[in-house]
């Protein structure tokens, strides 16, 4: 099967001033002899190793055919100013499945292009967090967090309140989401959240 061409996105510059409250519509050229058969995926990571959109896997429900020239993604999808990572995958595929065995075999041709897409405020100032309901138990601590869905949060930790180290990041699923924190080795500590990036 032939190298698939490069995906060429059509709307790179509106691709860095997105506007995270609406949505967006992601459009490239044309798969060359791309068909129906044919699959085409996008994927967005934050940039800090989340993925925050995927379209469906090649050969699965609601995959995207190698004939399509653009997704949409839905309002709220993506944090305000941040710079995702976005990959465009062109396949040439071909499955077959054996019934009396049930294996499956697939070989395939990809050509993909990364590009950086680039969300500007929504309009709204993101809430401050707001700390609730801590708690302790035998796996360690934890508290609740209010704040607006898919806030990307950061939390920090330090022993001596002048070094903040991360300890991790999560975009919020609703305006309240539980932050568990493992048993940390050694001193007490104290933690912090805040708005990412």
């Amino acid at each position: 099967m032939p190298q698939p061409n490069a995906p060429h996105v059509l709307n790179f510059a509106a691709a860095q001033a997105v506007n995270a409250s609406q949505s967006f519509l992601l459009t490239w050229d044309a798969f060359q002899n791309g068909t129906a058969a044919d699959a085409i995926t996008v994927s967005i990571d934050n940039g800090l190793g989340t993925t925050v959109f995927q379209t469906p896997n090649p050969g699965t429900n609601g995959a995207l055919p190698g004939t399509a020239t653009s997704v949409s993604i839905p309002a709220g999808t993506l944090a305000a100013n941040i710079t995702n990572i976005t990959t465009i995958t062109f396949y040439h595929f071909v499955a077959t499945t054996n019934a009396a065995t049930a294996t499956a075999t697939v070989a395939f041709r990809a050509t993909d292009t990364q590009l950086n897409l680039v969300t500007a405020g929504s309009g709204t100032t993101a809430p401050v967090p707001l700390v609730s309901k801590p708690s302790w138990g035998a796996n360690g601590f934890g508290f609740d967090v209010e704040t607006a869905v898919n806030q990307l949060l950061v939390i920090r930790y330090s022993t001596d309140l002048q070094t903040w180290n991360t300890l991790f990041t999560t975009n919020s699923p609703g305006t309240t989401v539980h932050i568990p924190i493992p048993i940390q080795a050694g001193a007490n500590g104290f933690f912090r959240v805040q708005n990412g990036p």
